[in-house]
């Protein structure tokens, strides 16, 4: 257990930084999976942030308020990004 701790990990730690900001950033952009199944639903239960800005642009004709909202959510994109290459390069 103290190999695993003390020598494993540490040398898989960058690799694993990698790995869960890739994955963070392909579980933030999920749409087509969910709008095939589902579309959404059923209600709002599986509603993803995309899911959502395609029914306020597209059916409800909003689409200001749509690009506000995409905005925020690449700078949140950008802010994990960045978050995690610092962690990365901190080790």
């Amino acid at each position: 257990r103290q190999v695993f701790w003390y020598i494993t990990l540490p040398l898989l730690r960058p690799t694993i930084v990698v790995a869960v900001l890739f994955r963070s950033i392909d579980a933030l952009k999920t749409f087509e999976t969910i709008y095939v199944l589902t579309e959404g639903g059923p209600g709002r239960a599986s509603e993803t942030l995309n899911l959502l800005s395609y029914h306020v642009g597209f059916v409800h004709y909003r689409m200001g308020y749509v690009s506000a909202m995409l905005t925020v959510f690449v700078l949140i994109i950008l802010a994990l990004s960045l978050l995690l290459i610092k962690v990365r390069r901190a080790r």
